[in-house]
């Protein structure tokens, strides 16, 4: 619960002072346009609450790797996350993670 009342979940943040915001979307199977939309919907959630209640939080993306093709050199969705500073890291099926390059 925010101070202002509004209600807004995240999978993780390390207090109530956090410095980093953390959403997770796992994903086993093919990647479906929903999935696409919840991590757009997701970083835009963190983004939000980043900028206008925890400037100096990180916002951090946890994806399944069939979730990393979103990624794709010259798609837009990359910029747009690198842009806005979002992170965004990539866990496989053996729990490894690994960030991934956005940047342009």
């Amino acid at each position: 619960m925010l101070a202002d009342g509004t209600r807004v979940g995240v999978d993780g943040a390390d207090g109530d002072r956090p410095t980093v915001l953390a959403q997770f979307s796992p994903l086993h199977g093919p990647l479906k346009s929903a999935q696409r939309n919840k991590v757009i919907a997701d970083a835009f959630k963190l983004v939000w609450l980043r900028d206008r209640h925890f400037p100096d939080a990180r916002a951090l993306l946890v994806l399944g790797e069939p979730l990393a093709k979103l990624f794709g050199r010259g798609a837009w969705l990359p910029a747009a996350f690198a842009a806005h500073g979002i992170t965004v890291v990539v866990a496989d099926d053996q729990h490894r993670i690994r960030a991934l390059d956005i940047s342009t």
